[in-house]
């Protein structure tokens, strides 16, 4: 073997590591930054499903709380009620069926308790 031909194979063994040593730093560095992108994409998502989760609680709660004045608003007006005041159950009957009609999507009934 020449000296030319020695001197050759030691370029190209040298050309062929540098090769690998940037091939192998390009797949880290690939590698890297598709774990960064991960786990930015997941940490958006997540921090989406919160705020659209918050949205949702706070709707529902909008929602109750309306329902629930419906129910207060029925139950302050058959407590200030004559025909309840003086114990009058059969004339106020209507009043309650009125007040379950009016908010039967949230209760099942009204009832009249007497303190016995």
């Amino acid at each position: 073997m020449s000296r030319n031909d020695r001197l050759l194979n030691r370029t190209n063994l040298v050309i062929t590591f540098l090769i690998a040593v940037a091939a192998a730093s390009m797949s880290v560095a690939s590698y890297s930054y598709s774990s960064y992108a991960s786990d930015a994409v997941r940490k958006n998502a997540l921090d989406e499903v919160h705020a659209n989760a918050e949205g949702s609680a706070h709707n529902l709660s909008e929602i109750l709380t309306v329902k629930m004045e419906s129910v207060t608003t029925n139950l302050k007006f058959m407590s200030e009620s004559q025909r309840i005041r003086q114990q009058q159950v059969p004339q106020s009957q209507n009043m309650f069926r009125t007040a379950q009609a009016s908010t039967q999507n949230i209760t099942d009934s009204y009832l009249w308790l007497d303190e016995n």
